[in-house]
């Protein structure tokens, strides 16, 4: 039996801004990680690659947002 290979922080990077490209304001995204403008953008529809820092900086404003919405509006 095969073990199953672990994602990659890039690849689940990647594939959120692919995913909810309808649903992020890319250019607010930018702003708000401090990217030069067109940074996503470029990525998005050039298929150009981001670099590793910005990889980790938007997997932790990723992370970061996940958690602020599941502890601010958790069920109890």
């Amino acid at each position: 039996m095969k073990k199953k290979r672990r994602i990659t922080k890039r690849e689940r990077v990647e594939s959120v801004l692919i995913t909810y490209k309808l649903v992020f304001n890319i250019l607010g995204l930018e702003k708000y990680l401090s990217f030069p403008k067109g940074t996503i953008h470029k990525f998005l529809k050039y298929n150009r690659r981001l670099s590793s820092e910005r990889i980790n900086q938007i997997d932790k404003f990723i992370q970061e947002f996940i958690d602020h919405y599941e502890k601010e509006y958790k069920d109890d």
